[in-house]
């Protein structure tokens, strides 16, 4: 499985790199096609924090400059992303350079990857609705990439992953403030829409 580089994720927020990453065709290669490409899919998305998908999402020089170190640093915090993925997964997810040995080792917990948060976040409901036709043409639309990957949306998406935000990924309200217009800028430039990511961990 290829891994993607230091280059590769350093240009992943650029706007080159990011207007691609919102077509229907490039979010297929966001790692590789084998791996994104059944991103979309109930039973894939089940599997999108299994070892072999996500330990290799991003290698310990990538995860540090997906956003900026500091912005990326902040992204898991011993309270906020506790339960992203799974303890395999997530170890190598964010190494030492990014995160603290307090928070790494908090990172994942019985408590926060129980069965229960599987069974709600990837439920058929949640790929039905969230992953719809209409989604993809609504959040991967031309008008999308122009106002959300302009200088100043760039600058919005720095504050994306900020403690705030991130602490309540996996709620459905605060699900709804990941891409917020303050974040965001203006409600067309949400990366999904209001009702797809309010429904992305519920």
């Amino acid at each position: 499985m290829s891994v993607i580089t230091l280059a590769d994720v350093c240009h992943l927020n650029t706007e080159a790199d990011v207007c691609h990453l919102n077509t229907q065709a490039d979010v297929c290669h966001l790692n590789t096609q084998a791996d994104v490409c059944h991103l979309n899919t109930q039973a894939d998305v089940c599997h999108l924090n299994t070892q072999a998908d996500v330990c290799h999402l991003n290698t310990q020089a990538d995860v540090c400059h997906l956003n900026t170190q500091s912005d990326v640093c902040h992204l898991n915090t011993q309270a906020d992303v506790c339960h992203l993925n799974t303890q395999s997964d997530i170890c190598h997810l964010n190494t030492i350079r990014c995160l603290s040995s307090d928070d790494v080792c908090h990172l994942n917990t019985s408590r926060c990857l129980s069965s229960e948060h599987t069974s709600r976040c990837l439920s058929s409901k949640h790929t039905s609705r969230c992953l719809s036709s209409e989604h993809t043409s609504r959040c991967l639309s031309s008008e999308h990439r122009s106002r959300c990957l302009s200088s100043e949306h760039k600058a919005d998406v720095c504050h994306l992953n900020t403690l705030a935000d991130v602490c309540h990924l996996n709620t459905e309200a605060d699900v709804c403030h990941l891409n917020t217009q303050a974040d965001l800028n203006t409600i067309r430039c949400h990366l999904n829409t209001q009702a797809d990511v309010c429904h992305l961990n519920t």
